[in-house]
């Protein structure tokens, strides 16, 4: 049987602890709200999202682990990613200036075409706001990060419009050849992992290194 989807895609979410980058992508999964724990290691959640041309990609998403002692593991699985979310709080002005780490991790270990996109979270608590959207903008633009935007995990604002932007980013590059099977990509015949066929969030899994490595 043919699987809903074309293609899939290896995606990373980095950034602090405690930005919201766990329940960014169960909002996005589940289409819920969830205060979670700290992320240990990392954990695995998917998703498919309709791109151009009717063409569906599967996104395995690589929720890291933001705290220093999970470095080495975080930087273990952003080698073979397609796409990458920089998440950062917009009530904590320090995890803007820490994406800037997040970002050399990824040049120096990811592929060179990895598409990213700068996703400044918390957008509801606007009393609280410390990161302003044009500050953020202009340091996507400094670093040639091409897409910004302001989410909110609690409300849903923005948070598939994320996601489908990395995925477009990645059919582009699918369409111009840069991605291969060597690169984190495989159609719909080939399998990565047993995951739900509908693209839903599945049991999370720790420290699991068989996806696109």
């Amino acid at each position: 049987m043919s699987q809903p989807w074309d293609y899939i895609a290896k995606v990373i979410c980095l950034g602090d602890s405690g930005t919201g980058k766990s329940s960014l992508t169960i909002r996005l999964c589940e289409g819920r709200f969830s205060k979670t724990d700290v992320t240990i290691g990392v954990e695995l959640d998917s998703r498919v999202v309709e791109v151009e041309d009717g063409k569906k990609i599967k996104l395995q998403i690589w929720d890291t682990a933001g705290q220093e002692q999970y470095r080495s593991v975080t930087n273990s699985y952003i080698r073979n990613a397609t796409g990458a979310l920089l998440v950062y709080d917009i009530t904590r002005k320090e995890t803007l200036a820490h994406v800037q780490r997040w970002l050399s991790d990824i040049k120096n270990l990811g592929e060179p075409h990895v598409s990213i996109v700068l996703v400044g979270n918390k957008c509801d608590l606007v009393d609280k706001r410390q990161v302003s959207t044009l500050e953020a903008e202009t340091w996507a633009r400094e670093n040639d990060i091409a897409f910004h935007v302001e989410t909110s995990a609690k409300t849903g604002e923005s948070v598939e419009r994320a996601f489908v932007e990395v995925a477009r980013e990645i059919y582009q590059n699918i369409r111009q050849g840069v991605f291969d099977k060597a690169h984190g990509i495989r159609p719909n015949n080939t399998k990565f992992v047993s995951l739900g066929s509908d693209g839903r969030r599945t049991t999370p899994r720790q420290n699991d290194t068989s996806c696109c490595q």
